[in-house]
């Protein structure tokens, strides 16, 4: 079965310096709003997707959906956004660490120190 370890593996995760993940992340938040994130959330509210869906309370759409109804401003619902988003990449590595004591999660040069020594011993 898929259970059954036939290969030993090795895995890694490329994980990038925090500050470079925060500043990915801001952009990520900017592009999304760029390319038509405050449209589509309306359009969805306007299809009838209502606000106690569990849909429509995810880290973007629940900061939108405040701003689109005139509880918090447009700056706010940014700024809203990317700091839940910084959380939740932190809860991500908490997670990963924890429950994949077979995965190293390291900085790509770390990262790469690791795959020579793998390369090396095989």
């Amino acid at each position: 079965g898929f259970r059954e370890v036939r290969q030993p593996a090795k895995v890694i995760a490329i994980i990038p310096d925090r500050q470079q993940l925060y500043r990915d992340i801001d952009q990520r938040v900017d592009m999304m709003v760029e390319n038509g994130l405050i449209a589509e959330t309306e359009k969805l509210l306007d299809l009838g997707y209502g606000v106690d869906l569990k849909s429509m309370k995810t880290l973007a759409y629940k900061h939108v959906v405040a701003y689109l109804s005139g509880q918090i401003s447009l700056a706010n619902a940014l700024e809203k956004i990317k700091r839940d988003t910084r959380h939740y990449a932190k809860r991500q590595l908490t997670w990963l660490n924890k429950n994949r004591p077979d995965v190293i999660a390291a900085e790509p040069g770390i990262a790469l120190n690791h795959l020579t020594q793998w390369l090396k011993e095989s």
